[in-house]
């Protein structure tokens, strides 16, 4: 009887339960990174910004350690996984594991971004999709600053190499720069600026 007023807890967001990188198909792929982006707020890809600088540098860690436990591959998609995996076991409401939840989030799909470059390398086709991503990032750099300014998810330390951005058309400049060259030069990238 009584269950009648008791609320179900709300549901965790779709992208909760994160796959393998192996699990996508190209597209597929690629349309996990764009949903993540797509109508979400700016501070969404400038978290996923700052998580693609960290990636390598995170991911190099990663893949000694991975190297010497063999627990997972020490490749790109083994620290995809290893990600999905951190990112599941911070399951509690406490404060440390909602932040770090979201951090692996950022990493995961930020490296999944990798991945899809990668991939773009093997099946050129790929690039005309993957410059609506970074599309959506040119747009959301240029409120780095604020974000970067009013939010500490990211360390001083992680936020490094944002250093020299202060106005919007520097975190433009900024993403243009670490954009493969594939995309700097990709034609929707280059209708979008002259937009």
């Amino acid at each position: 009887m009584f269950r009648l007023f008791k609320r179900d807890p709300p549901k965790e967001p779709a992208h909760a339960q994160l796959a393998p990188a192996e699990t996508y198909s190209d597209n597929r792929l690629v349309s996990v990174i764009r949903s993540t982006l797509e109508a979400s707020p700016a501070i969404v890809g400038c978290f996923f910004l700052v998580a693609y600088e960290n990636a390598d540098v995170i991911c190099g860690v990663f893949s000694r350690v991975a190297k010497e436990e063999g627990s997972y591959p020490a490749t790109v998609e083994g620290f995809v996984r290893f990600l999905a995996d951190e990112h599941a076991k911070r399951k509690s409401a406490s404060t440390e594991d909602a932040i770090n939840r979201r951090r692996y989030f950022y990493l995961y799909s930020s490296t999944l971004l990798k991945v899809a470059h990668g991939r773009a390398k093997q099946h050129p086709e790929l690039w005309d999709q993957i410059a609506d991503i970074w599309i959506a990032l040119m747009k959301s750099a240029r409120h780095l600053r604020n974000t970067l300014d009013t939010t500490g998810l990211w360390t001083s330390s992680e936020t490094e190499f944002f250093a020299n951005v202060k106005t919007e058309q520097d975190g433009e400049r900024y993403c243009l720069m670490v954009a493969p060259p594939e995309i700097r030069y990709h034609k929707k990238l280059a209708d979008w600026l002259d937009g």
